[in-house]
């Protein structure tokens, strides 16, 4: 009940003041405030414990309260008038117009139908105004004949007369396959107009040739000879294997023609070409590393390097290095590589690893009797090695591979074979009719040559002449 009339009290002042701050008119005099009510303080409460407590509340006798209001000064009304502003106008904002660029079109010639009509249409381009030739490569990029994968233009002196040809590998527009038909021209100027030095012969680039993807690799001295060779690289791609060719050219003043540089086709399966100089001589060598054949029934692979060295002459296959590989059939070609090329140590350890060594892999793996191909190769191992121990003339290491051969494989053909071989060295101690005794024995079982020659189209077969390994031509078993 107290807190009630307390808040009465509190409210009844607030209204008093809000009333207070109006402000009267001038000259009104204030109206006079009721005095409010005087509170009686409270009785004290004292707490009985144990018992509900009593609240004694005393009645407030309300005491009038004198205040006196003090009038407020009169002021005199204001009697001035303000004259309203005439409107003022907003500019617009001043619009800058956007300049239009002015776009310059070039107008190409439209590329010919025909990719054989190519050649003279570029001629006849270059031969319109002198400035065209700043614009051959704009102009067979829009043609489409050259692109960032195939193609391009490049300058060289070829022909040693002290001024720069345009030498142009580009690729028919039209054809969406893996083996773009192309072409490549070399441009010349004399006596003010341009003219065709070379193109691919028309039977090189018809298009039911697969030869194509023409690319430039070259157009320095490459021989050390002071004249600016042309090497170039064309693509041939069947079903799942694409070839890489390189062509090789020098200018031949006197005849007026072009001669090839290599002695023989220089081709690899996926080969990645380039020159460096190997031997420190003046000559670049010609390099090519691939050669791996997409295809199961091509045997098992190993990439290889090509190294083709320059003679003076020609440019020809000086050097041929494998990759290394875990199978244990390119183990025993190794061997039988390095018995060709006099290198006897190096043929003795490889041949005892490949009969030693368990971690060397066999490649018909899904064969059922697949170990038969560890064992004939193996056995063919044991006969060569015991073969260059002759050779190097160790006659005890020799009889003991005899003797383990014998042992380990008594029934096998290279058995047969190695008995035949040492019973022909020992009458005459003469290894080359040993050797031909070998020869006579593998024409009269045809069948020893089966264990090394079915490994696959891209493997050598091994033939009787090249059983005993000795005399033998390159590149076989």
């Amino acid at each position: 009940m107290i807190r009630r009339k307390t808040l009465l009290i509190w409210l009844l002042a607030v209204s008093v003041l809000l009333v207070g701050c109006e402000v009267p008119a001038p000259g009104t005099p204030l109206p006079t405030v009721t005095a409010l009510p005087t509170a009686t303080p409270l009785s004290s409460v004292t707490p009985t414990f144990g018992a509900s407590p009593t609240l004694m509340v005393a009645a407030a006798s309300p005491t009038a309260l004198p205040v006196t209001a003090t009038p407020l000064p009169t002021q005199a009304p204001a009697t001035s008038t303000a004259t309203p502003l005439p409107p003022t106008a907003t500019p617009l904002p001043t619009i800058t117009p956007t300049p239009t660029p002015v776009v310059l079109i070039q107008e190409w010639p439209a590329a010919p139908e025909d990719f054989a009509a190519y050649p003279k249409a570029i001629i006849t381009y270059l031969n319109a105004s002198p400035a065209n030739i700043v614009r051959l490569r704009p102009l067979l990029w829009e043609w489409g004949a050259i692109s960032e994968r195939l193609g391009g233009v490049q300058e060289a002196d070829l022909d040693a007369d002290g001024e720069a040809e345009w030498v142009i590998a580009m690729a028919d527009p039209k054809p969406l396959q893996v083996t773009v038909p192309g072409n490549l021209l070399v441009i010349d100027r004399q006596d003010g107009a341009y003219r065709l030095l070379y193109q691919i012969p028309s039977d090189e680039v018809a298009p039911d040739m697969a030869a194509g993807n023409f690319r430039i690799l070259a157009t320095d001295d490459i021989n050390a000879d002071g004249k600016a060779e042309l090497a170039y690289i064309t693509s041939v791609c069947g079903a799942h294997t694409c070839y890489d060719t390189v062509h090789l050219y020098a200018w031949n003043a006197a005849t007026g023609s072009w001669r090839s540089l290599a002695d023989q086709p220089i081709e690899m399966a996926y080969a990645e070409v380039w020159f460096e100089n190997r031997d420190d001589d003046a000559a670049r060598e010609l390099v090519l590393y691939g050669g791996m054949i997409g295809s199961i029934g091509a045997g098992p692979q190993r990439a290889r390097t090509e190294v083709y060295d320059w003679d003076g002459a020609r440019y020809w296959l000086a050097a041929t290095i494998f990759d290394d590989s875990d199978f244990l059939y390119f183990r025993v070609l190794d061997a039988g590589r390095a018995l060709r090329q006099g290198n006897y140590s190096e043929a003795l350890a490889l041949y005892e690893e490949a009969i030693s060594n368990p971690d060397l892999r066999i490649w018909k793996v899904w064969v059922e009797d697949g170990e038969r191909e560890r064992a004939d190769l193996r056995a063919f191992a044991r006969f060569r090695l015991m073969v260059t121990h002759v050779l190097v003339k160790d006659e005890t290491a020799a009889q003991a591979v005899l003797a383990e051969l014998q042992v380990e494989q008594p029934d096998h053909i290279y058995a047969q074979a190695a008995e035949n071989f040492w019973q022909a060295y020992s009458a005459k101690r003469d290894t080359l009719a040993a050797c031909q005794a070998v020869t006579d024995f593998a024409y009269a079982h045809p069948e020893i040559v089966e264990p090394l020659s079915d490994f696959g189209y891209s493997n050598p077969v091994l033939t009787p002449d090249q059983v005993c390994g000795i005399g033998v031509a390159s590149g076989t078993p």
